[in-house]
């Protein structure tokens, strides 16, 4: 939590002392910080797998109610497991995928190259369009 660890604070005082915003903004972009430094704080405390919940049909395991609610669909032949859906799988990490251009795109992750950049911070971006939607949600352009 927060009070164990304000490193999501800190790093949104440090975003803003280097890319200064009106103070609305400010308020917004710390509260995105913060929600999403609980969420996974709350993914952290749920590695206990007692604590996690189990599946009737299989060994699969949960976090979260509505993700178990989720998988027993496919136990009930409401849902196709996501190995149907997505055929195209990133051979660095197993993410899966619905096309293979999707892999492509997604290996930059793993090669770390961030060939763009914002001209307003300089804040560096794997793909053009993490460029454009840095400058919607923090400069607003």
């Amino acid at each position: 939590t927060l009070e164990k660890n304000p490193l999501p604070v800190i790093n949104v005082v440090k975003d803003l002392a280097r890319n200064p915003l009106p103070v609305i903004n400010v308020a917004k972009h710390l509260a995105i910080s913060v929600k999403n430094h609980l969420h996974a704080a709350s993914v952290a405390d749920v590695s206990d797998l007692r604590k996690l919940l189990s599946c009737d049909k299989c060994d699969k395991k949960f976090a979260r109610k509505s993700h178990l609610q989720r998988h027993v669909l496919i136990h009930a032949g409401k849902k196709k497991p996501i190995s149907q859906i997505k055929k195209f799988a990133c051979k660095e990490c197993g993410k899966r995928f619905l096309e293979n251009y999707q892999v492509r795109r997604h290996m930059v992750i793993h090669i770390g190259e961030k060939p763009f950049s914002c001209n307003l911070c300089s804040k560096t971006f794997a793909r053009a369009e993490g460029v454009k939607m840095h400058n919607k949600r923090i400069h607003f352009k």
